[in-house]
C-alpha cells in the first residue's frame, strides 16, 4: 500500500473575524509541530473523521459567535506528485454577526410569569446572539417545569432575524402534569 500520506499544510481562506491560527486550533489534524510531539501525537495524520469533526467545531464556534449565515464553501484538498504530503484548503463565508433581539414567551406558562422566565436567561437583548447559550437556557426552563411534575414539557424556541438581530419566541406546551403512583423497594 505505501506510505500513508500526511498533511504538509491546511489553510483557511475567507476568515477575517478570527485568526487562522484559533480556527486552526479547533482541529485536532493539521501541520505536524515539532517532531518529538508529533511522533506521539500523529497530528499530521490525515482521516476524514478528523477533518470532518474541525468543520464541525469550526462551525460551531461561529454559530456561537452569532454568524449564523457562516458556511464552509468547498474543502480543496491536492495531494503532491510523490503522493505522500497533503495539502489542504478550506474555504469559508462567514457572515454578519447577530446579536440577540427580543425575546418573548407564549403558550402555557403555568406556574410562571413571562419576567420569570425572562431572568432565567444567560444570554440578553443586544448580546451577541449565541446558539449554545439558548440552548442551556431552554434546558435550564425546561428543569424548572419538569420539577413541577411536567415530565414531557415541549419547549419550541422560534427564531426570526431582522437586519443584524435575532428575535426569538419560545412557545411552551407543558402536556400533562406527571404523578408518582407507587414506589416499590426490593431486594432489602
Amino acid at each position: 500500500q505505501g506510505n500513508r500520506a500526511t498533511i504538509d499544510s491546511i489553510t483557511i481562506s475567507g476568515a477575517t473575524k478570527f485568526t487562522e491560527k484559533e480556527l486552526l486550533d479547533l482541529f485536532t489534524i493539521g501541520e505536524a509541530d515539532m517532531m518529538l510531539i508529533n511522533y506521539f501525537t500523529n497530528k499530521d495524520r490525515y482521516t476524514d473523521l478528523a477533518l470532518n469533526q474541525g468543520l464541525e467545531l469550526m462551525n460551531n464556534h461561529y454559530f456561537n459567535s452569532g454568524y449564523l449565515d457562516f458556511k464552509v464553501l468547498d474543502v480543496i484538498s491536492t495531494l503532491d506528485n510523490n503522493k505522500e504530503k497533503l495539502s489542504i484548503d478550506i474555504q469559508i463565508s462567514e457572515g454578519i454577526q447577530y446579536k440577540l433581539g427580543k425575546v418573548s414567551f407564549e403558550g402555557e406558562l403555568g406556574n410562571q410569569t413571562a419576567e420569570n422566565l425572562n431572568d432565567l436567561l444567560s444570554i440578553k437583548s443586544g448580546d451577541i446572539f449565541n446558539r449554545q447559550s439558548v440552548v442551556d437556557d431552554i434546558q435550564t426552563i425546561t428543569d424548572i417545569y419538569s420539577d413541577q411534575g411536567y415530565a414531557f414539557v415541549d419547549i419550541n424556541p422560534i427564531t426570526q432575524d431582522f437586519l443584524d438581530t435575532i428575535n426569538v419566541k419560545i412557545d411552551i406546551s407543558l402536556n400533562k402534569k406527571v404523578y408518582i403512583n407507587r414506589i416499590t423497594i426490593s431486594g432489602n
